[in-house]
C-alpha cells in the first residue's frame, strides 16, 4: 500500500492532521485505531490513515470522554496509550490507570518504560528489557526524568484502554512492576515495592 516513510510524513503533516481529525494535532499517533481491516490492493495512504481514524472516532461514540480538541481528551488519549503499552491482561487496566493516576496527583514521575521504549523505537532501537543508560536519556518522553505525561500518545489504545483512565481503580498503589508472566505487582510505598521485588527475585 505504501512505505513507512509515506505513512510517517503523513502521520506527521498538520494539514493532514487537521483534516482528518479535525483539529491541529501534533501527529496521528494516538488516533491510528488498533482493528483488522480490509482495503483493496490500490487505496492509497491518505485514504489508510483517514480510515483507521474514522474508526477511532466512531469507537469512542460509546465512551463519555471530553470532546475532542480540548487538554483533557488529549491527556486521557496519552495516559491510555500507556495503559495499553503496560497491560497484557484486560483486567489489570484499571489498576494501572489508578497507580499513573496517584503519581500524577502526587506530583511524581510517571517512570514508564514504555514510554522509553517509544523513544527508542523512534531511534531505530528495540530492546526486549530496557538498560539502565536508556532511563537518562533526555527527551520529554523518558518520563523517568521528565515530568508530567509525554507530548503525544506513544500507541493507539483501545476503548478499555480509555475507559480504564476514566474509571480508575480505587487504590492507593503507586508502585508497580511486571512478574514476566503477564501480570503485575502492586505497592503503595517505595519500601514495600522493593520488599517485593526482593521477595520475587
Amino acid at each position: 500500500i505504501a512505505t513507512y516513510p509515506e505513512f510517517e510524513r503523513l502521520n506527521n503533516d498538520p494539514a493532514f492532521i487537521t483534516k482528518i481529525t479535525g483539529h491541529p494535532y501534533a501527529s496521528l499517533e494516538g488516533f491510528l485505531y488498533p482493528e483488522t481491516y480490509k482495503f483493496s490492493s490500490t487505496v492509497t495512504p491518505d485514504s489508510v490513515l483517514a480510515e483507521l481514524v474514522r474508526v477511532f472516532y466512531q469507537k469512542l461514540a460509546a465512551v463519555k470522554m471530553a470532546a475532542p480538541g480540548t487538554d483533557s481528551f488529549y491527556r486521557t488519549l496519552i495516559l491510555a496509550s500507556i495503559v495499553e503499552n503496560e497491560a497484557v491482561v484486560q483486567k489489570e487496566k484499571p489498576i494501572i490507570a489508578s497507580v499513573y493516576l496517584n503519581r500524577l496527583n502526587s506530583s511524581m514521575r510517571l517512570e514508564s518504560c514504555p514510554t522509553v521504549g517509544y523513544l527508542l523505537e523512534k531511534r531505530g532501537i528495540h530492546r526486549e528489557y530496557l538498560l539502565y543508560k536508556d532511563l537518562e536519556i533526555p527527551s520529554p518522553y523518558n518520563t523517568y526524568i521528565s515530568a508530567g505525561l509525554p507530548p503525544t500518545p506513544i500507541c493507539s489504545p483501545t476503548v478499555s484502554s480509555i475507559e480504564a483512565v476514566l474509571h480508575p481503580a480505587a487504590t492507593k498503589y503507586l508502585f508497580f512492576f511486571a512478574d514476566r508472566k503477564g501480570n503485575n505487582i502492586f505497592s503503595n510505598t517505595y519500601s514495600e515495592h522493593l520488599q517485593k521485588q526482593k521477595q520475587f527475585r
